[in-house]
């Protein structure tokens, strides 16, 4: 599988509902809207060791945009 994280399902959806995005330096960011999950704010992800595993930077920033309304 490419281009995947792997989230617990009340992570998943709040990423599905922009409440949480990962920015440029693959850490977790979390809206105020989403406080009760501020613990998360700054986290880095765990990155797999091969490059080619890892989340896809360029659907991450289109998350941003698009779903998380970040720019």
């Amino acid at each position: 599988m490419t281009n995947g994280l792997l989230l617990r399902a009340d992570l998943h959806n709040l990423f599905d509902r922009g409440l949480i995005w990962v920015d440029e330096q693959f850490r977790v960011r979390v809206k105020a809207e989403a406080a009760h999950y501020a613990r998360w704010h700054g986290e880095e992800l765990h990155l797999p060791a091969r490059t080619a595993d890892r989340p896809d930077a360029a659907a991450l920033r289109a998350h941003r945009r698009e779903v998380a309304g970040m720019r």
